[in-house]
C-alpha cells in the first residue's frame, strides 16, 4: 500500500515574501507526488513550491540516503563502515576554517554532520565540537561509533543557549533547509562574538549549461521531470545566499565562487554537448566568477544586527 503523500505548498518567497513567482521547467517525482520548481521574480531565489512535510523529509534521509544519494551519489556507499575516504575531506574541512577565521581551537559545531567524521577529526585538532543531523541512523552512529555530541533533529530543535559557538561550519546542506530564513535568525542567535559561519554548496543552476536547459525547455514549453526525491529544497545562486545572510543579521566576509572542473562521462551526444559547455565555463568561473556551481561562503554577525535584535528584544531604549 503506497503512503498517502503530505506536501505544503509554497505562495510567497521565503527569502523576499514576494508573490511574484515563475514556474521553471523542471519538477522532481517523489512517492507518486510532483515537487515543481519555481523562482521568485523579485529576488530571484529558486526553490520548489511544493514541499514535503516533515515525516516525508524524515523518511528522505534514512539509512538509505546514505548507501545511495549521500552527495548526490559522489560519496562511497559503505559511509557507516571506513573513515579512510573522509579523512581528506575533513583535513580540507580543517584547513578551510583555519583559513576563514583564524582560529585553531574554540567551540565547533557542524550542521548535517552526518556520522560525524568531520567531527571527530576537529575533535582530535583540539576543538569542543557538536553536532545537529536530522538522520537517526546517521546520529546513532555518531553517537555510539564515535563517541560524539550530535542532537538528532533540526537546528532551532537543538535550542542551543545564545553565543554557543565561536564557529558553525555546514557543506551541501543550506539546500537542505525548508526555512532558511529563520534558520540563518537561529544561526546569528547562537553565534558568538567574533564567531563566524561557514557555508559550502552547490549553486548548480548558476551553471552555465543548466541555465542554458532551463531556457530551452522553457523555450519549446516542456518540463523535465526527475525521478528522485526532492533533497535540495532551494536552489541558491552567490546572489541569492549572500542576500539570505545579510538580511538576516550577517556581514559577509568571503564569498567565493568556484566551479567543478569538467568532466566527460560518457560520449553520448548530451554529455558532449554538456563537456564543450562546460570547458567554456570553467575559465569564466576562474577569471571572472561568471556561472560557477559551487560557494563558499563566510559571515559573521554584525554590528547592525545585533542593534536591531536588542531593539526587538527591549534591551534597548
Amino acid at each position: 500500500m503506497v503512503k498517502e503523500q503530505a506536501t505544503r505548498m509554497i505562495t510567497r518567497c521565503p527569502l523576499c515574501s514576494g508573490t511574484a513567482l515563475k514556474k521553471l521547467p523542471f519538477e522532481y517525482w517523489y512517492q507518486h507526488e510532483p515537487f515543481p520548481g519555481c523562482r521568485c521574480n523579485d529576488c530571484d531565489l529558486v526553490f520548489l513550491s511544493v514541499q514535503p512535510d516533515r515525516e516525508t523529509f524524515d523518511e528522505m534521509y534514512g539509512e538509505h540516503y546514505f548507501e545511495s544519494d549521500y552527495r548526490c551519489g559522489s560519496a562511497p556507499a559503505a559511509y557507516f563502515s571506513t573513515e579512510a575516504p573522509f579523512a581528506l575531506e575533513a583535513a580540507s574541512a580543517l584547513k578551510l576554517v583555519r583559513e576563514l577565521t583564524a582560529k585553531t581551537t574554540g567551540r565547533l559545531l557542524e550542521i548535517g554532520c552526518a556520522g560525524g567524521w568531520f567531527l571527530k577529526a576537529a575533535r582530535e585538532a583540539g576543538w569542543k565540537v557538536k553536532g545537529v543531523e536530522i538522520s537517526r541512523e546517521a546520529t546513532e552512529f555518531a553517537q555510539t561509533k564515535l563517541g560524539l555530541e550530535v542532537f538528532c533533529g533540526s537546528l532551532s530543535e537543538a535550542a542551543f543557549p545564545p553565543q554557543s559557538f565561536d564557529v558553525v561550519y555546514m557543506a551541501d546542506v543550506l539546500e537542505h533547509i525548508p526555512d532558511p530564513v529563520s534558520f540563518a535568525i537561529e544561526l546569528r542567535r547562537i553565534i558568538a562574538p567574533g564567531g563566524y559561519v561557514i557555508v559550502c554548496g552547490p549553486t548548480a543552476l548558476n551553471a552555465l549549461w543548466r541555465r542554458f536547459g532551463i531556457f530551452l525547455y522553457s523555450l519549446f514549453n516542456r518540463t523535465r521531470s526527475i525521478a528522485s526525491a526532492p533533497y535540495h529544497l532551494f536552489e541558491y545562486t552567490p546572489h541569492t545566499i549572500r542576500r539570505l545572510f545579510e538580511s538576516t543579521g550577517f556581514d559577509v566576509v568571503h564569498l567565493k565562487k568556484r566551479k567543478i572542473p569538467p568532466g566527460l562521462r560518457s560520449r553520448g551526444l548530451e554529455d558532449l554537448l554538456v563537456f564543450a559547455v562546460e570547458l567554456v565555463n570553467y575559465p569564466a568561473t576562474l577569471l571572472f566568477g561568471l556561472w560557477s556551481d559551487r560557494v563558499i561562503l563566510c559571515a559573521k554577525p554584525s554590528a547592525e544586527g545585533a542593534r536591531l535584535r536588542a531593539t526587538v528584544e527591549g534591551s534597548v531604549p
